[in-house]
């Protein structure tokens, strides 16, 4: 993602917050870090995303926890 985003030359400006996407602790830290970034002032938007894997890897990303901080989200996630 990083590589495409630095060879477009957009001119975007990206805050990097690298938090787990699977194991015991990703869903405390995908849910700290959307709260996190949503308190910061200057963003314009929250991407989330990882690399591919199973789908019971990616699972995490369909939890409705972390579907209700996306939606409540002050940014466009």
């Amino acid at each position: 993602f990083y590589s495409g985003i630095e060879v477009s030359q957009f001119g975007y400006e990206l805050f990097w917050l690298p938090v787990s996407v699977q194991g015991e602790s990703a869903k405390r830290e995908i849910l700290n870090g959307l709260k996190l970034l949503n308190s910061l002032q200057g963003l314009d938007a929250i991407l989330l995303f990882r690399g591919g894997g199973s789908p019971a890897e990616l699972a995490l990303f369909n939890d409705y926890d972390i579907a209700k901080a996306v939606a409540l989200s002050r940014l466009p996630v």
